[in-house]
């Protein structure tokens, strides 16, 4: 090979190099290209991707936002009619003393409230009519708590609707928050200077509070505004009650069944305050009557026990408090009172079973164990009867009758150390276990002791 044809060859290796890489180079750039392209419209098929995501998201969110006000609008609806069933009106106070709904009318309330606390969380009530009927349907359905959401929001929509304030009033009173309920019955006053129901109402949240003066205050302006108003006479009787001023009470509850004769509550509690006298026939009348007006009024049945028993009769007192028992299982003071006969009568064995299931209701009332060591003391059982004992002065520890008792218990045990050292400790507290002990036969084992004698020589 010449050299021309060395350098004609060169020059060929030369050019395909370059034709190689302006190839390679070449589809370099188309790669590249490509890949720029599919970035970029892939990026902005992503993003039309989620606008069009986000716009069916907002289409169904108006779509579901429709479908649940239709269903607020229609459970209002139903709601609306139902308290009209029930005689209840938005545009009205609720009832002095809670509503008593049917069952049927309350689970049907509670049901269409249940519903539209589901599907109104996000949605607020639209205007105060509707506002003041939920609270009015939470209150007529005992849910207090509840309503006073509903009556505060109304407030706020509109702070000199009067009949919100009294709504709430009484909303607040069956919760126990009295000062909040006496603040609202006050604004209605100043709203509407003359209302009755918030005179009557704040009054009665006073005699709670044991404001018993202005509780009285009240009362009185109430009858000021409406001589015939009984609410105001029977809540004057309960007041005077609470004060001790039993023929007070007795008057106004008598003015309060002058005006309203079929009302069985207040002839119960006039038998009361005949208790308290020691009146206690006349007391039976009005239990009695009380009964024939309201047969499963269990404390007529139970106060009407006691005071048979206060007269001897026995056998109608022990009726009475099984029948209070039967209507209420757990009236703790009818099983007491029921063992107490059942002691005076020297029945022990069922006295014993009767305390014990009062015990077993308040095992913190100092006298179940009081009165069951006195039981174990009769039944001749010491050491049951100290066991008691000992609860009593653990809850109490200046409990004289638990010292003066355990004394016996230790004299029937012939322990006289101690029997006399707690009838000491009894008389420091009480003297007049001076004269019990020298007549009480649990101490005919050391009435001979010198230190006995000494005692009751006192």
């Amino acid at each position: 090979m010449n050299w021309s044809d060395i350098v004609q060859a060169g020059a060929s290796l030369v050019t395909l190099g370059i034709v190689g890489w302006l190839v390679t180079w070449i589809y370099r750039l188309y790669q590249e290209r490509e890949h720029s392209l599919k970035d970029r419209y892939e990026g902005k098929i992503d993003l039309l991707e989620e606008r069009l995501k986000l716009k069916d998201e907002e289409i169904n969110r108006e779509r579901r936002g429709r479908e649940r006000h239709a269903e607020i609008v229609d459970a209002e609806r139903k709601l609306w009619e139902i308290q009209k069933e029930a005689g209840i009106a938005p545009d009205e106070p609720l009832p002095h003393e809670p509503m008593e709904l049917s069952t049927e009318l309350t689970n049907s309330i509670r049901e269409i409230l249940s519903k539209l606390e589901q599907i109104s969380i996000e949605l607020p009530l639209p205007n105060l009519h509707l506002l003041i009927s939920r609270g009015n349907a939470y209150a007529t359905t005992g849910q207090y708590e509840k309503a006073i959401p509903f009556y505060d929001e109304a407030i706020n929509l509109d702070p000199d609707v009067w009949l919100v304030y009294y709504n709430r009033g009484l909303a607040y009173r069956e919760i126990g928050r009295l000062e909040a309920a006496i603040n609202d019955f006050s604004k209605v006053l100043e709203l509407e200077h003359e209302d009755v129901g918030s005179y009557c109402n704040r009054g009665q949240a006073y005699g709670e509070l044991g404001e018993f003066e202005l509780s009285l205050r009240d009362f009185d302006k109430v009858l000021e505004l409406d001589s015939e108003h009984t609410d105001a006479y029977r809540n004057k009787g309960i007041i005077f009650t609470k004060l001790g001023q039993h023929e007070e009470a007795i008057k106004e509850f008598s003015n309060a069944i002058n005006l309203e004769p079929d009302y069985s509550d207040t002839y119960s509690r006039r038998g009361t305050a005949y208790v308290e006298l020691g009146q206690y026939e006349k007391s039976i009348e009005d239990f009695t009557k009380a009964i024939e007006l309201k047969i499963d009024l269990v404390e007529a049945y139970h106060n009407r026990g006691f005071a048979y028993r206060e007269l001897g009769e026995y056998a109608k007192a022990i009726e009475d408090f099984s029948k209070a028992i039967k209507i209420k299982p757990d009236l703790a003071e009818a099983y007491q009172n029921k063992s107490i006969i059942y002691y005076q009568l020297g029945h022990l064995e069922e006295a014993i079973s009767d305390i014990n299931k009062f015990i077993e209701l308040k095992p913190d009332a100092i006298e179940g164990y009081c009165n069951r060591g006195q039981i174990y003391i009769k039944l001749k059982k010491p050491e049951l009867a100290l066991k008691d004992l000992d609860t009593v002065l653990e809850l109490d520890p200046d409990h004289s009758s638990a010292y003066y008792n355990k004394a016996c218990a230790y004299s029937i045990m012939r322990e006289p150390n101690n029997a006399i050292a707690l009838l000491q400790k009894a008389i420091s507290l009480n003297t007049s276990y001076i004269e019990e002990a020298r007549g009480d036969k649990y101490f005919d084992n050391i009435r001979d002791d010198p230190r006995f004698k000494e005692l009751l020589s006192l």
